[in-house]
């Protein structure tokens, strides 16, 4: 099972910590998106990056995109992916006039093209994520969730009952 928090100190310094309990066939690395950086979505779409991003993934030998597990923005804003077995609903197909990601692609999303938490959940409802691999070397779709985190404000978005839906906490 994966884990995460954020802890704010008397200094009001903000620290992200999370456990990563899931097998991967290539090893963990290091890695960063410039702004402007564009990456796939996994479904025949490439969108770009406005924040840079710092944080840990993978590039599987055979594709040439990062697969990020979490990591942290230029804006301060903190994205992890978690495993949650059994409880996730994806789309089986793209929406029109939705921004239509593979869940692998969230991270890139949240991260790159936002600067809160509260900007990520109002953006929600325009994001269908489509039970579709991407870049993952197995074929397999994860179930996974999110935790996200700025400065001031935690939230969890899971994919279940056929929506993708927050649970907010203001620190």
């Amino acid at each position: 099972m994966c884990t995460s928090l954020t802890y704010l100190d008397t200094d009001n310094h903000c620290y992200f910590a999370r456990t990563m309990d899931f097998p991967t066939t290539t090893p963990w690395r290091p890695i960063f998106l410039p702004r402007r950086y564009p990456w796939p979505t996994g479904l025949a779409t490439t969108r770009m990056t406005q924040y840079a991003i710092l944080g840990g993934g993978r590039l599987p030998d055979h594709f040439k995109a990062c697969l990020m597990a979490d990591g942290i923005n230029e804006a301060g804003l903190v994205c992890a992916e978690l495993y949650l077995p059994h409880a996730v609903e994806y789309a089986t197909q793209p929406q029109v006039n939705q921004i239509n990601l593979t869940p692998q692609a969230f991270i890139n999303w949240a991260l790159g093209e936002h600067q809160s938490v509260a900007a990520v959940i109002a953006d929600l409802p325009s994001v269908n994520l489509v039970g579709a691999s991407w870049g993952d070397d197995t074929g397999e779709v994860y179930p996974f969730h999110w935790y996200l985190s700025d400065a001031h404000t935690s939230a969890v978005i899971e994919p279940t009952d056929g929506a993708t839906e927050s649970s907010r906490r203001s620190d």
